[in-house]
C-alpha cells in the first residue's frame, strides 16, 4: 500500500495552506476522522475520498493524527526579513496609505489576508547615484505581488502579524489623543431613563455607522476636501500625520 508522506512541521506548509487550515469550520464536521481527511487533502497530494483511504484502519488514521498533531499549534512567530528582492519595511516608517490598507486587512481576517499583508511589508529598495536607499513607491499591483508569498512556508513571514500589532499598540497608546472610542457599547446605564438609553444607543448606531469612513473623512479634512491632494496626504509618513493631528487636537484646531 502506497504509503502517504505526511508534512513533519510547520516548516512544511505554505502560507496558502495554513490559510486553507485556517479557513476549516470544525463545528461544521461530524467526527475527528473527517476532519483529518480535509486537513490531509490540504497538506498532502491526496483528497478526502482518495481510495488511499480505503485500505486503512482505525490504528492507520489515528497515527496520522498523532503524527499531524502539531497542527494544533500557533506556528513560529518567526518572520525573514528579506526575500530577494523584497525586504521588510522598517514599521515606524509606514506611509498614512500603508497605514490604512494594513488596517483593513487586519480587521477583515489577517490570515485570510496575510498575502496581502506581505505584499505591503516587503519592499524593494535601490542605491541611487548619490549612495541613497530608495524604496519603489506604493503604487505597484498589490494582489498580483501578494500571490507571491502564498507558496512561502508559514513559519517565514507569520511573525509580522504579531510585529504588526506590537507596533500598533504603541502608536494607539502614543497617540490616543488621535484615535478615538467612537463606537462603544453602552455598558452602565445606572440613572438613565429608558428613553435616555435609547437617544444614546442611537447616537451610538451613529458613529458606528461614521466608523467605517472614519479615514478618508480624514484625508479629506487634510487635503482640504481637495481630492488632487489625496494621493500625496495618502504617500506623508504615518508618525508625521499622527503629530500633525495630535498638534491640532492639542491646539484645538479645525474645530
Amino acid at each position: 500500500m502506497e504509503k502517504i508522506q505526511l508534512p513533519k512541521s510547520w516548516n512544511d506548509i505554505t502560507v496558502y495552506q495554513f490559510q486553507e487550515l485556517s479557513l476549516m469550520n470544525i463545528e461544521d464536521y461530524d467526527s475527528d476522522i473527517d476532519i483529518v481527511l480535509d486537513q490531509l487533502a490540504i497538506i498532502t497530494d491526496y483528497d478526502a475520498d482518495d481510495e488511499i483511504y480505503d485500505y486503512m484502519d482505525i490504528d492507520d488514521l489515528l497515527n496520522i493524527m498523532k503524527n499531524i498533531s502539531w497542527i494544533k499549534n500557533e506556528p513560529p512567530q518567526n518572520y525573514t526579513k528579506e526575500f530577494k528582492p523584497y525586504r521588510i519595511k522598517e514599521l515606524v516608517k509606514l506611509t498614512l496609505g500603508e497605514f490604512i490598507d494594513l488596517e483593513v486587512y487586519f480587521s477583515d481576517n489577517y490570515i485570510k489576508n496575510l498575502h496581502l499583508i506581505c505584499a505591503i511589508l516587503y519592499k524593494q529598495y535601490k542605491i541611487d547615484e548619490w549612495s541613497n536607499e530608495i524604496e519603489e513607491p506604493y503604487i505597484y499591483n498589490l494582489k498580483s505581488r501578494a500571490d507571491k508569498y502564498l507558496d512561502v512556508r508559514i513559519p517565514m513571514v507569520w511573525g509580522v502579524i504579531k510585529a504588526y500589532l506590537d507596533f500598533k499598540e504603541i502608536i494607539l497608546d502614543k497617540y490616543h489623543v488621535v484615535f478615538n472610542n467612537e463606537g462603544d457599547e453602552l455598558e452602565d446605564t445606572t440613572g438613565l431613563s429608558e428613553e435616555e438609553i435609547i437617544e444614546i444607543n442611537k447616537e451610538i448606531e451613529e458613529d458606528k455607522k461614521k466608523a467605517k469612513w472614519s479615514w478618508p473623512a480624514l484625508i479629506n479634512n487634510l487635503a482640504e476636501g481637495d481630492i488632487t491632494k489625496y494621493d500625496a496626504i495618502t504617500n506623508q509618513p504615518l508618525i508625521l500625520v499622527l503629530n500633525e493631528l495630535a498638534m491640532r487636537k492639542a491646539l484645538k484646531l479645525n474645530e
